[in-house]
């Protein structure tokens, strides 16, 4: 996927990016449908409770997180891809 951001000015670019940073924020992790109620109970107890702290985990965090493994990352990425998203370190949605 590729974005590109026209501005006039780097602080108007510093605006928009921020605005594009707050949205993200601002979503809950219960917005994303997983396939599986465990999933969001995993993220609930290790503390991700918004999506932009979801996408900073990388794979390798997913699997070491109590309880987890490949079913609950494969969720958690098929969730992410269908708001056009994914975690840090995978270079393109699933």
């Amino acid at each position: 996927m590729k974005i590109t951001i026209e501005a006039n000015s780097i602080d108007e670019l510093r605006l928009i990016l921020s605005e594009l940073t707050n949205t993200r924020k601002s979503i809950p992790i219960e917005t994303l449908f997983f396939q599986y109620q465990r999933t969001r109970n995993i993220l609930i107890q290790e503390g991700i409770d918004c999506v932009e702290v979801l996408c900073k985990k990388t794979p390798m965090d997913i699997l070491k997180t109590p309880n987890s493994g490949q079913k609950t990352l494969e969720d958690i990425r098929q969730a992410l891809a269908k708001k056009g998203l994914f975690l840090l370190g995978d270079s393109t949605s699933p």
